[in-house]
């Protein structure tokens, strides 16, 4: 290869300048990515409304588990259940705005006088959770959102048949 005509001569003005063109050119000017506009943010009602049902489920956690202590060995399937039902409505909130919430350590159960009572106030609380979820369904506009407690309504009150049942069960005949 000849050297030669490799050599740069700084006198020689148009090689210069096309040189020096080249060297300070900018690079072109990408596009900027398409907007592909996702989902809209939700509703801060929404959230609250994710949060407070949360919270409730892990309140009806701690309550079984308090059940389960007083001698109820069919609470401890029914505390698995809504455990898993807070850890839904967490993964939903995560989703949705980046936050984990899962207060389980906060989460204080009902204290009931016998498992009598407890067997009552949680069948309650099931059939009330359970229309809690049909009306938030209704009133919410993220579908998924409302597919979560449209299933969560069903799971509630599959939840209060099951109590019914242990109840029929357990009275003295």
């Amino acid at each position: 290869m000849d050297t030669d005509k490799l050599r740069f001569d700084p006198e020689d003005e148009p090689v210069f300048r096309r040189v020096w063109e080249r060297v300070t050119a900018r690079p072109p000017e990408k596009a900027p990515p398409p907007h592909h506009p996702g989902p809209p943010p939700p509703e801060p009602s929404s959230l609250r409304t994710l949060r407070a049902f949360l919270e409730d489920e892990l309140r009806d956690w701690r309550s079984y588990q308090a059940l389960e202590r007083q001698g109820l060995r069919e609470a401890e399937p029914l505390a698995a259940e809504e455990l898993r039902h807070a850890k839904r409505l967490s993964v939903m909130l995560f989703l949705l705005c980046g936050i984990h919430y899962l207060p389980k350590k906060q989460a204080r159960p009902v204290v009931f006088r016998s498992i009598w009572a407890g067997l009552r106030r949680c069948y309650e609380s099931a059939l009330k959770d359970s229309e809690r979820y049909r009306e938030a369904a209704v009133r919410e506009p993220d579908p998924k959102l409302r597919q979560l407690y449209e299933d969560l309504s069903r799971e509630e009150r599959a939840q209060a048949a099951r109590l019914r049942r242990i109840t029929e069960h357990r009275l003295p005949r």
